[in-house]
């Protein structure tokens, strides 16, 4: 069995047509840093271009994209 944690958090992240990259904070308290996945609402790549303990940071392919990207982040077992 897969050794990962307990923590989970999973947002929705409104992107407006004035950002290409948004960092979004954690609300839950991750022990080591998370795993992390994200996808767009549309016909966009979304990719992480940098994560940490506390915080993700994503941007999209496409210039001017506003709509949904949904980030999941899951504790690994540390």
């Amino acid at each position: 069995m897969a050794n990962i944690g307990k923590e989970l958090e999973v947002a929705t992240i409104q992107f407006s047509a004035a950002q290409d990259y948004y960092t979004y904070p954690f609300q839950v308290t991750f022990g080591c840093t998370p795993i992390v996945t994200v996808s767009a609402d549309e016909d966009v790549n979304a990719f992480i271009t940098s994560l940490s303990k506390t915080s993700v940071t994503i941007e999209v392919s496409k210039s001017g994209y506003a709509g949904k990207v949904y980030m999941q982040a899951i504790e690994r077992g540390c």
